[in-house]
């Protein structure tokens, strides 16, 4: 049933949704983890907490959902050579603050926090949806 929710909000951005080890994406698809124990991550609210303070009551799983959609709407705006060196640094990048400022991940996540304020009613029918898979 979750799986069929994600995949329904991610069909507006025509992109394909996969379970996975973890959050995860790629130019037309995203994957979020197959067990609930991966869907938090030591210091992501935290961290969006102080860049977004505008933004209350999302969960950590939609920001989640919408950072790796997020990749996917903005990838095209990189070079080869920038997924290149993303690829040699970003897997070894253990600091939440500093994986924040990679180009990549602020893109995706800034990406994020403009869908949530151009969409809050959408946003809030997703997590009532999801809110029970939680």
């Amino acid at each position: 049933m979750k799986k069929k929710i994600i995949k329904k909000f991610c069909k507006t951005f025509g992109i394909k949704v996969k379970k996975g080890a973890g959050f995860m994406a790629y130019p037309n698809e995203i994957y979020y983890p197959r067990h609930k124990k991966n869907y938090v991550s030591d210091g992501f609210m935290d961290l969006i907490n102080r860049h977004y303070p505008d933004i209350q009551n999302v969960s950590e799983f939609t920001w989640s959902i919408l950072h790796e959609i997020g990749h996917t709407q903005t990838w095209g705006n990189f070079s080869k050579k920038a997924w290149k060196k993303y690829e040699k640094t970003a897997p070894y990048t253990y600091d939440i603050e500093e994986y924040y400022l990679i180009p990549q991940e602020k893109a995706a996540t800034d990406w994020a926090a403009d869908y949530i304020r151009k969409h809050p009613k959408k946003i809030a029918k997703f997590e009532k949806k999801i809110a029970p898979y939680l």
